[in-house]
């Protein structure tokens, strides 16, 4: 595995912090920044998304968890494991369907996912990912201000999100659509 995609680093350049005192609230909002675009659009770095089981009884389309940014590996019948020709479904972004039709029924699916390869040296992550996670880890340090006692804080009282809309509009076109679980 490459390194990470986005640092504190990259978070203090945005924020303009240059004291070294405060290093470790930098690394943890760069890691919780990225943490959180992770779980809003999925593995940045390229992934493999194995055995996913995925069922859509009566659907003639499924929902995966993340994109198939970079293909269909494997489907099988769920639980037997039947493996089923690849070049029978069709997968694009998070959704997933036969392409003669019909129901997608109970499968498990093996795919790839990701949106940079993090093992090539001077790789980075999209400009969309390394935006979002900029205006996540820079809100973290502002609530993280909260927590502090003193009169020239700035009145945070009514921020009470982690994920600005402006993140979400900079990664709109990449965010997940989230399954319903019963």
């Amino acid at each position: 595995m490459g390194t990470a995609w986005f640092t504190a680093a990259d978070l203090r350049e945005v924020t303009g912090a240059r004291q070294a005192a405060d290093q470790e609230k930098y690394d943890d909002a760069a890691e919780i920044a990225m943490g959180k675009v992770t779980e809003e659009c999925g593995p940045i770095p390229f992934a493999t998304i194995t055995d996913e089981v995925v069922e859509a009884a009566g659907s003639p389309e499924a929902c995966l968890d993340y994109r198939a940014t970079r293909g269909l590996v494997s489907v099988a019948t769920y639980p037997d494991g039947v493996t089923l020709d690849v070049a029978d479904w069709v997968v694009d972004g998070q959704v997933l369907r036969r392409k003669a039709g019909g129901s997608v029924g109970r499968v498990k699916v093996t795919y790839l996912t990701g949106y940079f390869d993090d093992t090539i040296e001077g790789a980075r992550a999209p400009a969309w990912a390394r935006g979002m996670a900029k205006l996540i880890g820079h809100q973290h340090v502002r609530l993280s201000k909260r927590f502090r006692i003193s009169d020239s804080d700035d009145d945070l009282s009514g921020t009470g999100y982690l994920v600005p809309a402006a993140a979400r509009e900079v990664a709109r076109d990449y965010l997940l659509h989230r399954k319903v679980h019963f």
